[in-house]
């Protein structure tokens, strides 16, 4: 699927707005080992799970042990929609820097993360298809390759077959299990 939602992660750390920093870091000390980063801390409300916002964990570390959550946070951050195109998401993640964006769904829930690795695997994924694209001459690639490559031999003639007769002679190296990384012979 070619959705935020598909590329997301649900470990995120996430605390209640009414904390103070000292306590939302005991409460970090807890969620961390099980996510997948927390290095922005989402800010819920409580009962919905709506986004109140966003505090770095830096800011929360140095911030006064009595400081509100509510007074640190970032209340209105860039959110991505769980229904939105990845490749976008992964465009908005590279143009604002950023090592994580929250994914929302229509009424403001956090549902999510994209993280900056998922991010990349998009933009490498995107790019791998470009280059599919331009090296077979065509308009699209889909994902999978082998019914576009049928259509670059002569008609009549069967594309496993032809691929056999690469390996035949040599043409194509099997790097395989148990070809031990040889050229046929």
């Amino acid at each position: 699927e070619d959705t935020v939602g598909a590329m997301m992660t649900t470990d995120y750390a996430w605390i209640p707005e009414n904390l103070t920093a000292e306590v939302a870091i005991d409460r970090l000390r807890q969620q961390a080992p099980d996510r997948e980063t927390i290095y922005y801390v989402y800010v819920l409300e409580e009962s919905t799970r709506k986004l109140r916002g966003i505090v770095s964990l830096r800011e929360l570390i140095l911030a006064p042990r009595t400081a509100k959550v509510r007074d640190l946070m970032e209340s209105d951050p860039i959110t991505l929609r769980a229904d939105g195109d990845r490749e976008a998401a992964a465009r908005e993640l590279a143009l604002y820097d950023l090592i994580a964006m929250p994914v929302v769904d229509a009424e403001g829930r956090l549902v999510g993360i994209v993280t900056h690795d998922d991010a990349i695997d998009v933009v490498v994924l995107s790019i791998d298809k470009e280059h599919r694209r331009i090296s077979l001459g065509l308009k699209q690639v889909s994902d999978d390759p082998w019914p576009l490559l049928a259509d670059k031999f002569p008609s009549g003639m069967e594309l496993s077959g032809s691929i056999n007769r690469l390996f035949d002679r040599g043409a194509i190296v099997d790097l395989g299990e148990g070809s031990e990384n040889r050229a046929p012979h």
